[in-house]
């Protein structure tokens, strides 16, 4: 019932204003939230596959005509596309989609029927200019000699006649496509539009939608038809055979100015989105020339998965408690942030995975605390409540991030270490060549022997073991060697893997590192001499770098996490590998980093050393690892920006018995908790 409401107060206002709007609605001023999960600067997609346990209901904001489809379709703009020919044999076309698919994506295979037979057609890409499709057209047939024979399909359509419903509307444009014309039910969405219509053509010019014209009376003289401006609203369905050539699934294209509605009695899987499921109703609009698609839900229901996003479902009530406080905060703080949506759903804002996100935990902390908000208790206004996953120890102060000034954003410290709790151990290891890295301790075992200065040698007790340049796993930490069965090593020492609350990045060349600075930077860099942080804020964060030398500018201090390659927080040291301290003989330490270096071995004599990587054992044998050459090492603690609440602090003060209304007036200065 709320849908029907909702919409016929919407076509009121379209009355009122004698306009049609796509923007979004302030979230603060309805139950409702509109979340992005595509949308033009952020992650876009040419086409989207939506599917539900029940049938999907297709509509528009813009009238009461629908569409009931079965429990899978796709949405696209109805723009510019290429277009493969016809052909009756589904191995064929199966094949040229393969190979058009290696040169653009968004290929799509659609099935027709004519003269008793079923032909198949091959389209790619998606483009609103002709030209821009035309160019993609000429660049693959200078390439591709299997596809020379390429057309462009566009949105230069006629419209055929009007039906009471959508079946009458699929079989007469069955009945034109048995003529050899392209034909597609659909319906214009306009508030002063109801009903159903054929839409016949798939035209890239006026010229050709002119002969379509004449094609159309030589075959049915007393058709009405009329011309359909590309500045209409309206829906067409054609049918898509991509994934069989016996099941077509209805694709249904919408035109620019159409915001195409897709609801349904059970939560809408996306499929582009790992097939994450999601509440509510599905909206596909145009916005930058791009696709959108836009999640439409109560927020209370939004914020059910925000909490289990953010936090895991089995961590104390409390905690969860003051994550789902200030996540409703925080939504309703960002207003209409995308013009057509509230938020999206990444870390730009709040992550928010649908239901699949949810927990028992997550959904209990939004019921528990449903309207509750957080305001500046000497203004009685909601406060903005920026959290991160970990502080490092230390909430940051806003001039350490954007250089700015929130005055209930203030250092505290934060009990944050409970990150490392149960994370695997990683041994720091030397391989034969003299190579450092970090594999599992699971994946060594020790061969009860000690190298001629008493390191444990051990070996690997399987094959293809990874050795990585830092304690984790990702691609952004690839791995420097694979260890085979029985491969022996030495080891230096044992970590914790990097995790939210310590982590080590790198180490990286000079060279990585000019590459890093200058792909995110104005910086033009020939060499790099020296790398030092040179100002620290209140909570120690980084606020400064100097770069041989000179200042490295920054759009705001937090933009350093990113110069260097996505580090975790800016709570962290530089540490070159390549600097090491010489003991004169009067007891005085000299800094040094020279590239040759003559070492006393046990006997007293001077040996040169050669080796890239070297070992430097001190008075209390500790081993540390250095080079010859410059290589720089990030050592920090914490994840995020570190403003406001540390969600691992908020864990831990909750494991400690104290409530969320505790942990959120510790975090945010000077608040109150309030009804919204």
């Amino acid at each position: 019932m709320w849908r029907v409401n909702k919409k016929l107060l919407f076509i009121f206002v379209l009355v009122c204003v004698a306009v049609f709007n796509l923007s979004a609605t302030n979230a603060a001023e309805t139950d409702e939230i509109e979340v992005a999960l595509y949308i033009a600067d952020i992650e876009s997609v040419p086409t989207v596959s939506l599917s539900a346990d029940s049938n999907l209901t297709v509509s528009s904001v813009q009238n009461e005509s629908y569409f009931i489809s079965d429990r899978m379709i796709k949405g696209s703009r109805d723009v510019f596309t290429l277009k493969l020919p016809s052909t009756t044999d589904y191995s064929e076309a199966v094949s040229w989609k393969t190979t058009l698919q290696s040169q653009t994506d968004h290929t799509y295979i659609l099935i027709s029927k004519a003269n008793g037979e079923s032909n198949y057609t091959v389209y790619g890409g998606s483009y609103s200019q002709y030209e821009d499709a035309k160019k993609m057209k000429e660049k693959i047939q200078s390439t591709t000699s299997s596809l020379s024979s390429i057309d462009i399909a566009g949105n230069y359509h006629i419209a055929a006649g009007e039906y009471t419903t959508a079946s009458s509307a699929k079989e007469a444009a069955a009945n034109w496509q048995q003529q050899g014309i392209p034909a597609y039910a659909g319906m214009f969405v306009s508030s002063n539009a109801n009903g159903y219509t054929v839409f016949l053509g798939e035209e890239s010019s006026s010229n050709a939608l002119e002969q379509l014209k004449s094609n159309v009376k030589n075959i049915d003289s007393s058709t009405n038809i009329e011309t359909v401006s590309t500045s209409d609203a309206y829906i067409l369905i054609k049918d898509d055979a991509t994934i069989s050539s016996g099941i077509a699934r209805d694709h249904y294209f919408y035109s620019d100015a159409t915001k195409m509605q897709v609801s349904s009695e059970d939560p809408i899987k996306v499929i582009e989105k790992n097939g994450r499921q999601y509440r509510g109703m599905m909206e596909l609009s145009t916005y930058k020339n791009e696709l959108a698609l836009v999640n439409v839900l109560p927020i209370e229901q939004y914020l059910y998965s925000v909490v289990g996003s953010e936090m895991y479902g089995n961590w104390p009530i409390e905690a969860l408690k003051a994550q789902a406080v200030s996540a409703r905060t925080y939504a309703l703080m960002q207003g209409v942030k995308y013009d057509i949506a509230n938020v999206s759903d990444t870390t730009r804002d709040q992550a928010y995975s649908g239901v699949t996100a949810e927990t028992t935990g997550s959904i209990q902390s939004v019921q528990m605390t449903e309207g509750e908000v957080l305001v500046d208790a000497s203004s009685d206004k909601m406060i903005t409540p920026f959290y991160s996953s970990n502080a490092g120890g230390m909430t940051s102060d806003p001039s350490e991030v954007w250089e700015s000034d929130i005055p209930y954003l203030t250092p505290v410290a934060s009990p944050d270490d409970s990150a490392g709790d149960r994370v695997r151990e990683w041994h720091r290891i030397v391989l034969q060549n003299g190579t450092v890295g970090y594999t599992s301790t699971e994946l060594l075992t020790s061969s009860g022997k000690n190298n001629n200065i008493g390191l444990p040698i051990y070996q690997s007790n399987t094959s293809a073991v990874n050795v990585r340049p830092a304690p984790f796993v990702a691609e952004s930490n690839a791995p420097i060697h694979q260890l085979q069965l029985g491969e022996k090593v030495i080891v230096l020492d044992t970590v914790q893997e990097s995790n939210a609350y310590s982590w080590i990045y790198g180490p990286y060349s000079e060279d990585q590192l000019a590459l890093m600075i200058e792909d995110a930077t104005d910086e033009n860099i020939s060499s790099i001499s020296s790398l030092e942080v040179s100002k620290r804020g209140t909570s120690g964060r980084v606020t400064e770098i100097k770069l041989n030398g000179d200042v490295l500018e920054v759009k705001y201090p937090d933009y350093y996490r990113t110069v260097f390659g996505g580090l975790r927080s800016t709570r962290f040291e530089i540490e070159n590998m390549g600097e090491y301290y010489v003991m004169s003989g009067n007891g005085q330490a000299t800094k040094s980093s020279s590239s040759s270096m003559v070492a006393l071995n046990g006997d007293g004599e001077k040996v040169e050393v050669y080796d890239e990587t070297f070992f430097v054992m001190d008075a209390d044998e500790n081993i540390s690892v250095k080079t010859q050459s410059d290589q720089y090492q990030f050592v920090g603690t914490g994840f995020g920006h570190g403003l406001g609440m540390s969600q691992y602090g908020a864990k831990q003060f909750a494991d400690l018995g104290y409530d969320y209304k505790y942990i959120l007036q510790y975090y945010y200065q000077g608040v109150e908790i309030k009804k919204g």
